[in-house]
Order: C-alpha cells, then sequence, then structure tokens
C-alpha cells in the first residue's frame, strides 16, 4: 500500500501536532484525539489510566542563582531550499513552537555562554550537537522520516490517521531535541558523565519531559521515541553495530519504558503488558528511575535558576 504524501497534509497535521501539546498553549483549527498510553490497536487493561488522567507534576529541583550575565539559548530557523520545508517553517513560525520551548528553557537554565539551536534543511536524516560552536542543529528531513514512519506503521490513510502520524512525529522531534541539548549541557557545564553518553543524555531527556511537561506531553513524546526505536531495529538491515556509541535501538526501546514506567508504576502500570516491558526488568524500574533521577537532580540543580529567586 502507497502511503500519501506527507506534504499534502502537512499544514493539517504540523497544527494539529502543536495543539496537541496543550502545556505549551498552541491552538490550531484542525483537532484529534490520540491515546498514548498504549501501542497501534492495544487497548488499555482495565483499571489503569488513560491518557486523559491527569498525572502529576514533579519538577527538577533549582538551587541555582540568577545572574544577568552569562549565555542565553537562541533559536533560529535556517535557509531552505525544499517549498515543502518552507511551508513547514512558515506554520512553525506562525505557532511559534520551538521559540516557545526554547524560551522557557532559557528562563530555567543558567549558561556560562551562547547555546544556538536552529531548525533547518540538512541535506540528510539528522540531528546533532556541534561542540565547536555549541550549537544544536534539528532538521526537517528528521520531521519528514518520523512522519513518512508513524503513517506507514499505521497504514495511514485519512486525514485523521495522517494526524495522528503527525502528533507523534513532532513528538518525537521534541525528545530529539532535548536528547541534543543533553550533549550540549554536558558540554557547556563539562558535567561528570560515567559511561555512555549517549545513554546519559536518552536519561537526561526523559527525566526533563517527565519532570517538567505536563503528563500527556511528556508521554507522547517518549512513547513516539520508543515506537521509533522499536521500528528502527525492526527494519534494520544486517547486524547491529555492536561498537556504536549508542546503545541497541531495542535496549533504547526498553529503557525508555523502564524509566517512563518506573517514575510513576501506578500511573503507567499498563506498561508491562500493553508495551510489553518484561516483569522482571519493571521490578527495577522504580529504582533506576530513582537513580537516574537524582543523578540529574544533582548535576543540574546548580545550573537550574531556583524557583523562588525567578519571581524577584
Amino acid at each position: 500500500m502507497k502511503v500519501r504524501g506527507w506534504s499534502s497534509v502537512r499544514r493539517g497535521v504540523v497544527c494539529v501536532a502543536l495543539a496537541g501539546l496543550a502545556a505549551l498553549g498552541f491552538s490550531c483549527s484542525a483537532e484529534v484525539t490520540t491515546d498514548s498510553k498504549a501501542p497501534e490497536s492495544a487497548a488499555p487493561a482495565e483499571g489503569t489510566a488513560t491518557a486523559s488522567t491527569a498525572k502529576p507534576k514533579s519538577h527538577i529541583s533549582r538551587t541555582g542563582k540568577h545572574s544577568r550575565e552569562g549565555g542565553h539559548l537562541r533559536f533560529a530557523y535556517g535557509k531552505t531550499a525544499n517549498p515543502d520545508y518552507r511551508e513547514l517553517q512558515k506554520i512553525f513560525k506562525e505557532e511559534r513552537f520551538f521559540e516557545e520551548v526554547v524560551e522557557n528553557l532559557d528562563q530555567s537554565l543558567i549558561l556560562p555562554n551562547d547555546i544556538q539551536i536552529s531548525l533547518a534543511e540538512c541535506g540528510e536524516v539528522d540531528a546533532h550537537f556541534d561542540p565547536e560552536d555549541d550549537s544544536v542543529h534539528l532538521c526537517y528531513e528528521m520531521l519528514e522520516h518520523f512522519l513518512q514512519m508513524f503513517g506507514t506503521q499505521a497504514g495511514a490513510e485519512t486525514d485523521e490517521e495522517f494526524e495522528e502520524a503527525g502528533g507523534k512525529a513532532v513528538a518525537a522531534l521534541v525528545f530529539v531535541f532535548y536528547h541534543e541539548l543533553g550533549h550540549a549541557l554536558v558540554d557547556v557545564y563539562e558535567l561528570p558523565i560515567t559511561g555512555r553518553e549517549e545513554d546519559a543524555v536518552d536519561q537526561l531527556a526523559t527525566v526533563m519531559l517527565l519532570e517538567t511537561w505536563e503528563g500527556e506531553d511528556s508521554e507522547l513524546a517518549i512513547t513516539a521515541s520508543a515506537e521509533w526505536f522499536d521500528t528502527s531495529s525492526v527494519e534494520r538491515d544486517g547486524d547491529p553495530d555492536m561498537a556504536d556509541e549508542h546503545s541497541l535501538d531495542e535496549q533504547r526501546y526498553y529503557n525508555l519504558l523502564c524509566w517512563t514506567y518506573g517514575s510513576d508504576p501506578d500511573y503507567f502500570s499498563d506498561y508491562v503488558e500493553d508495551w510489553e516491558l518484561p516483569a522482571e526488568r519493571a521490578e527495577r524500574c522504580p529504582s533506576e528511575y530513582e537513580q537516574i533521577s537524582r543523578a540529574w537532580n544533582t548535576l543540574l540543580g546548580p545550573h537550574m535558576v531556583d524557583e523562588a529567586d525567578s519571581v524577584n
């Protein structure tokens, strides 16, 4: 089955995706209902929480003191020759999506120097942090890749199905942004990381989403990314690259599910059955999440503006 070209529904897709992240206060004319609590076609177990349940939001500890000196997070759109990407850029600008995300983070972080974040046409499916100039690069090609992947996975044919795929695509790009921002923060703060940095910034992205975003929005970003890793593992040609700095896609899938489940086992209780998180791993997930949350609170706390200080 041929999936309809993503550009034919790009405006509705992006508007719905942005509107779905309600914590940031965006609005578009189209609406769609999605369920981020379970994979496609799976129903939540009886008695478990649903996506509409209001999950309490916790906060990363903030012990830093605000200073007028230092750097800032700055966001810009890069040039693009692709007309579809130019249309996407127009929509993102109208909705001020990444501008709002970056501005909110900038008000919280105490940086020694500027970190430039850009959304641009890159010529390949990519996102990366460049330590040479402290810049984070997000690519429209990655958003397109996500949209094609989620659309194909769901067998999307109707506008509603494409809109749901669009919501997952933007949510996965949000996780990618926090992952790459994690690399930037490790670099500019010279944070001590034991083990692989790629694993550490997966943890940071998960913690920051779970502890600073509203429940439904953070969950969608994490579960969409878990689906991305699962799909990539299935579509991989040949043996996995055991020398790669990233964990295997299969491992990243279970890690995201485990840490999310571990953050609130009651709220995310359906992950064990519906998302096939092994019970043996699930038993250890609360302690895993507590450890990584405590570690990132310790590392980032001195670099985040104290909430009491921020209102003075």
